[in-house]
């Protein structure tokens, strides 16, 4: 994909047959503690959970990391992430998520796969007391520890002590003060707006309406900017963000941004010691802004990380079941493509050589479909393509510009298809992702 195009987020959408956010029925009585539940998660992939990853990040900080035989995944949301690594790489995973339509949706790419890989719906409590999982070398949570209660942050931490071997490493990621600072009395806001409604409300309706109500209020009364510099700009910000990600994001009972020197503290005391932080060695962390509101961090169980004795690392492609791996990344792959009919989350594919997830970008998920569909023709994929935007309601947006002309979109898609036999198509087939009759 052009990375000059992009989409434009068309904000907030209520529930809609067949949209991303269809609605969950009922299915336990297990207390979720104030978690969402009845907004199923965005279908958004996240790399840094990815053990190859890890072990780059910390070879770059000067650290030997351990090799990951075991693996586990704390609040997986849709399972991308989780299944891509289960099903590109070699470690055998766990993991666990509050939302049963999550774990459908997991179990769903993986099924007819070889990969290693046992998941469930369990709260953190009754996973965290399970006597049948393994000591793991690998844990990985992605923004969770952010959105639950001070009660599963011990229980976390009380999860690694007990099952992250000495020298394994826990993938954190959290949001971070004092970048989040400027949202802390719009966040208190739009809790008291959702919370007022009427309970049998469903909960997007209750978002929706309540960015409505707050918006209104700041624009009756500027003592509130005055009061709260940036709080409009901060508002401004999250309506053009979609309700899956902003009721987790946002609208748990449970939210708590902290100092890094907190969350440094409360991981020393269990054993813990700092390896990296995701994008300082490699440039990608962004502006000082972004580092300070989210962080990402590898953490090394017991002994100094600096210590940790070199180890044998695995061979990706000629390694034993790699022609199996290979065979469930191209299954994963063909599926995660159909997902992109539905959803403008998925934009990466599954690679047994590179052991996890490759970056192709959404326009070029669309296209990969149609041609995986026997289109060829650079106008008859572009064609597709641009029925699939339309039908979602979204716009390219081309060097900061939104493109509305649809002979323009067409024009932009037409010349990216042009390049999927000749550069894309080859990349893909290099990396055993897919493989496609030309």
């Amino acid at each position: 994909m052009d990375p000059r195009i992009s989409l434009v987020d068309q904000g907030c959408r209520k529930v809609r047959p067949g949209d991303t956010m269809p609605p969950v029925e009922p299915t336990r009585t297990v207390d979720a503690e104030g978690y969402v539940e009845d907004i199923p998660y965005t279908y958004g992939y996240q790399p840094d959970l990815d053990p190859v990853r890890m072990e780059r990040a910390l070879r770059a900080a000067g650290i030997e990391p351990t090799v990951v035989a075991t693996a586990c995944e704390l609040g997986y949301g849709q399972g991308l992430s989780l299944a891509i690594h289960a099903v590109a790489g070699g470690a055998r995973w766990y993991g666990t998520d509050l939302n049963p339509v999550h774990a459908a949706m997991l179990r769903g790419l993986v099924a007819d796969t070889d990969a290693r890989i046992e998941v469930c719906a369990q709260t953190f409590a009754e996973f965290f007391a399970r006597d049948d999982l393994p000591v793991f070398d690998f844990v990985g949570a992605h923004g969770v520890w952010s959105w639950v209660s001070a009660a599963n942050r011990d229980r976390i931490v009380a999860f690694l002590q007990q099952r992250l071997r000495p020298g394994g490493v826990f993938y954190l990621s959290y949001n971070a003060l004092p970048g989040w600072a400027p949202m802390l009395p719009l966040r208190d806001l739009l809790m008291r707006s959702v919370q007022a409604a009427p309970a049998a409300m469903p909960l997007a309706d209750r978002i929706e309406q309540a960015l409505r109500d707050v918006a209104m209020r700041l624009a009756r009364d500027p003592s509130f900017e005055e009061l709260h510099p940036g709080i409009e700009a901060e508002l401004r910000a999250i309506r053009g963000k979609r309700t899956a990600y902003l009721a987790h994001e946002l609208f748990n009972r449970d939210w708590a941004p902290m100092h890094p020197e907190e969350v440094a503290a409360i991981l020393c005391r269990a054993g813990l010691r700092f390896a990296a932080r995701v994008g300082e060695a490699d440039g990608t962390a962004g502006g000082a802004a972004a580092r300070s509101r989210f962080r990402r961090e590898y953490w090394v169980m017991g002994e100094s990380a600096a210590a940790l004795a070199p180890q044998a690392q695995p061979v990706a492609e000629e390694g034993e079941g790699f022609a199996q791996r290979a065979a469930g990344c191209r299954l994963i792959n063909s599926r995660l493509l159909a997902l992109a009919l539905e959803s403008t989350d998925p934009s990466w594919l599954a690679s047994p050589v590179s052991g996890g997830g490759v970056e192709v970008g959404y326009t070029t998920m669309l296209l990969l479909e149609a041609w995986q569909r026997g289109l060829r023709e650079p106008d008859a994929l572009a064609r597709e393509a641009q029925a699939t935007l339309s039908r979602l309601g979204q716009r390219l947006l081309r060097d900061g510009e939104v493109v509305v002309e649809r002979d323009r979109s067409l024009a932009l898609l037409t010349e990216e298809a042009c390049a999927l036999s000749s550069t894309t198509l080859p990349r893909l087939a290099a990396l055993h992702a897919l493989t496609f009759d030309t």
